[in-house]
């Protein structure tokens, strides 16, 4: 059997023989037949390749010694009169094979692909000439294949795949803006925004002098990233990996890009709290900025069970910042405005039942008008998270947007912690919703999970953690991060608690009493909670306020 190795390496293997470029004619009359096979190959062929300054019969005579010691090898050269030649089923090529897999490649690393490394024959013009066409031919190949594996990639959300597998492209043609482009966006949604920004305006560069239509599509992505593309990392050296969560993302982008062939969407999701449906939803408006989406998140909190309209207050208020909102009837903008607060000055709502109907018709007209003019403009994605939280009056209007934007640029997501908890009408009202229930981590995921916190918190690793992690964490990433963190602040394995709640009262008690008041003060104001207020409720001066929140946020809280 036959081995013929080519990326990475030259070297090609008959049975427990290696031949390689040392060995000259032998290795270079091996690749040739390996490469053409089935097809025989003329002896005349291989006599101009290889002896083209010899007399016909020297020629012969040396193709002739050459095959004789590849049979010695163990080479099943099959030899008539005329040409010689190698059965298929004989012979295995790396390059063959790898242009043939069904799944996207395992190899992301260039120098994985580079192919016939190190090998420039100098036995004659024509050989050379003949080395250089296959591998212009095989280099072509492998790039359309890379690019085929890289476009697989950012399908499935693998961020870190989908970059390795696009320089694999660019390190065949340097210039490739589909692979620049799809570099760019898996730096900027792997946390290296500024690296995406750095690599596309380098790319810019190198396109000076030809048309301005080239230049168009980097720049645009470009100007996603660097403005549009949300800043949800406030201290990347801790931001934990993406990890455990690809194909799941995969499946919610892919139905949330229906969205730009007016074909609206709708996901609900649910799990346990410190399951990762907030990192889901991040990620999820991340991808739909960089494809060209306008994202609103919404976080609903505890106190708007007891708050009508407001979830749908900050929606608005969202929704009224965005390119396209200008253009919504007057009467309706204002309508809008004094829901979230934004003209305070406006007339008082009537209170008889026929007038608050008046008003709520208002409301809803004007919704689905906003939403249409932003969604005019470029795809919406609004994702609504903790929706448990989300209050009644709420629920009814964003179950309407969601009903009436089947036919509309306008992806909806929303995260609860139970099934039941959703918006009823969002998720029942339209049968192409995509339900998720979302998954603890598996054991290999959370041991990765644990090898990237260890890192990042600059602590070093020990195995018994892991271990002890996939055991108490139960594949729940914020209990995950707990454990690491409570480690590396005390070094102490064996004293992990085994509950998040037990853990989070363990921090708590190491906390000064000013600093304990200052988080109550916080947890009581909630989303309305600043530095004044906070102030106000304590009647501390502001430096110890400060000091307060500098232990706080040195405890990780």
């Amino acid at each position: 059997m036959i081995h013929l190795h080519t990326l990475g390496e030259s070297t090609l293997d008959i049975d427990e023989h290696r031949i390689g470029p040392a060995h000259d004619l032998l290795f270079a009359i091996m690749l040739v037949l390996c490469v053409e096979r089935p097809r025989r190959v003329a002896r005349a062929y291989l006599r101009d390749l290889f002896w083209p300054e010899f007399d016909e019969a020297r020629a012969l005579h040396c193709l002739r010694q050459n095959v004789y010691k590849l049979r010695r090898l163990g080479a099943p050269i099959d030899s008539r009169p005329g040409d010689i030649g190698i059965g298929r089923a004989l012979v295995t090529v790396d390059y063959e094979e790898r242009l043939t897999r069904t799944d996207y490649a395992l190899d992301e690393q260039a120098s994985a692909w580079a192919f016939l490394p190190g090998y420039g024959p100098t036995i004659s013009d024509a050989f050379t000439a003949w080395v250089e066409r296959l591998r212009d031919g095989v280099q072509h190949r492998l790039r359309d294949r890379a690019l085929a594996d890289v476009r697989l990639a950012k399908v499935r959300a693998d961020w870190g795949r989908t970059a390795s597998l696009a320089r694999v492209v660019l390190s065949f043609d340097p210039l490739n803006e589909e692979a620049t482009l799809l570099l760019a966006e898996a730096q900027a949604l792997s946390g290296s925004k500024a690296a995406a920004v750095d690599l596309l305006d380098r790319f810019v560069v190198q396109l000076a002098g030809k048309s301005d239509d080239l230049k168009l599509q980097p720049r645009i992505l470009r100007r996603r990233i660097a403005e549009r593309l949300p800043m949800y990392r406030r201290d990347e050296s801790l931001t934990s990996a993406f990890i455990g969560r690809d194909e799941l993302l995969a499946n919610l982008s892919t139905h949330a890009m229906r969205a730009k062939g007016h074909i609206g969407s709708v996901s609900a999701m649910w799990g346990d709290p410190g399951i990762g449906k907030t990192r889901l939803l991040i990620e999820l408006a991340a991808v739909t900025v960089v494809d060209g989406f306008a994202a609103v998140i919404v976080s609903c909190q505890p106190s708007f069970t007891e708050r009508p309209l407001a979830t749908l207050e900050l929606l608005t208020t969202q929704l009224l910042a965005l390119p396209g909102a200008l253009g919504v009837d007057p009467d309706a903008l204002k309508t809008l405005r004094r829901l979230a607060q934004l003209d305070p000055d406006g007339a008082a709502p009537p209170e008889s039942p026929a007038h608050v109907e008046y008003q709520q018709s208002k409301l809803r007209m004007a919704l689905l008008d906003v939403v249409d003019a932003v969604s005019a403009e470029r795809p919406l994605f609004i994702a609504i998270d903790d929706a448990h939280w989300m209050d009644a009056v709420s629920s009814q209007y964003v179950s309407m947007i969601a009903e009436q934007s089947q036919k509309k640029r306008v992806a909806i997501a929303i995260a609860s912690r139970t099934k039941d908890s959703l918006p009823a009408a969002a998720t029942t009202g339209r049968a192409d919703v995509l339900m998720v229930a979302v998954p603890a981590l598996t054991p290999s995921d959370t041991a990765r999970l644990v090898g990237d916190l260890v890192v990042r918190h600059g602590t070093p690793a020990r195995p018994e953690l892991t271990a002890r992690a996939a055991t108490v964490a139960n594949g729940n990433p914020l209990y995950v991060h707990a454990l690491v963190e409570h480690w590396s602040a005390t070094g102490d394995v064996e004293s992990l608690p085994p509950t998040l709640a037990a853990l989070i009262e363990q921090r708590l008690d190491t906390l000064p009493p000013r600093a304990m008041r200052c988080l109550q003060a916080c947890a009581l104001l909630g989303r309305i909670a600043t530095v004044a207020r906070i102030e106000a409720v304590l009647e501390t001066p502001r430096q110890d306020l400060l000091d307060s929140m500098d232990l706080l946020y040195a405890a990780g809280l």
